[in-house]
């Protein structure tokens, strides 16, 4: 049994694909930064200035 030719259409398909497979665990790690350092923000305040102040700075570098 031969396969038909894959079309330029078929191709394009594909490379759609394997885009969006690499693009999506790339937006969730995107979405996903914001969201953690917001709970931590929301956790490291109920100690203190000092240590929010810390959580800040740790942010920036990361």
């Amino acid at each position: 049994m031969t396969q038909a030719p894959a079309t330029s259409r078929d191709v394009r398909r594909q490379h759609d694909r394997e885009i969006v497979a690499l693009a999506l665990p790339a937006f969730g790690a995107l979405v996903a930064e914001p969201l953690f350092l917001m709970v931590d923000s929301a956790i490291v305040g109920h100690l203190g200035t000092p240590q929010l102040a810390g959580l800040a700075i740790a942010a920036a570098l990361l």
